[in-house]
């Protein structure tokens, strides 16, 4: 599936609804545009097609599929990209290779992540990276609901959302009046479908938010940063394990930063 940002939409000189599309292999930054009717196909080969169509979103895609040779016979396959990297509230700080974007200042692309829908294709990011982003969206539930459910329709299978958040109980967090929803891994856990199929298979309360909401994260990586000088009794050995847990759960301040890998299942 060669995907591309919708550009533009209108109607060709007989009539037909037409949209603009990055050209096959280009980066969707480029502005290598090419103008295709919905519904179009084209032969590229013996079975093969390209199909232009509109997810129901209002984002549109072009499908090649087709038959090509592999290991002595043919298969049927299906294009998939090019795929993007998204740097989501990127303030100043853009990362090489990857389109970063805010809604204020000069990124590669300004977006509003608080307004849907996304600007991106279904399935078109092989990675997303939020550093000190999430904390300040969706205030609201239903807002947050539908971050969550965006970020998982342009997430690839098998992508990985990187996600940095300041400890709910630092300082860091407490302190800015645009910190609006605590980010957690026991909040994040809610949106694995298969842990909230086993919640339920036991009868447990936790809110299953994966099916609710038809999306499917599992945290792959969780990572909780010391704040000083709780750093420097870990890695001087000077705190127990144990001793470090009860810290966490009983003062403010011992944990600065929790860092997690999210992996998309579709």
């Amino acid at each position: 599936m060669d995907q591309g940002r919708l550009e533009e939409q209108g109607k060709d000189a007989g009539g037909v609804p037409s949209v603009r599309f990055a050209e096959d292999g280009q980066d969707l930054r480029q502005g290598a545009w090419m103008d295709v009717p919905v519904g179009w196909s084209s032969g590229t080969g013996p079975g093969a097609a390209t199909h232009v169509t509109d997810d129901g979103t209002g984002h549109y895609a072009i499908t090649t599929v087709g038959v090509r040779a592999r290991d002595g016979h043919l298969e049927r396959f299906e294009e998939v990209g090019p795929r993007v990297k998204l740097h989501l509230g990127c303030g100043a700080k853009k990362l090489a290779g990857y389109i970063n974007v805010d809604r204020a200042g000069e990124p590669d692309q300004r977006v509003d992540l608080e307004r849907f829908p996304w600007p991106w294709m279904t399935s078109v990011a092989d990675e997303v990276v939020m550093v000190h982003v999430l904390e300040h969206l969706g205030g609201d539930p239903e807002t947050f609901r539908q971050i969550v459910q965006e970020l998982y329709r342009v997430c690839a299978p098998g992508a990985r959302v990187k996600i940095v958040v300041p400890h709910p109980r630092h300082d860091n967090f407490l302190g800015d009046p645009t910190h609006v929803r605590p980010i957690t891994a026991q909040l994040l856990s809610l949106l694995d479908r298969a842990q909230c199929e086993a919640w339920q298979a036991g009868g447990y309360s936790n809110t299953p938010l994966a099916i609710y909401w038809g999306v499917d994260f599992r945290t792959v990586r969780h990572e909780l940063v010391p704040d000083e000088p709780w750093r420097t009794l870990v890695e001087e050995k000077r705190i127990t394990a144990d001793e470090m847990e009860r810290a966490i759960r009983e003062r403010n301040n011992v944990i600065s930063e929790i860092h997690l890998e999210l992996e998309v299942r579709k």
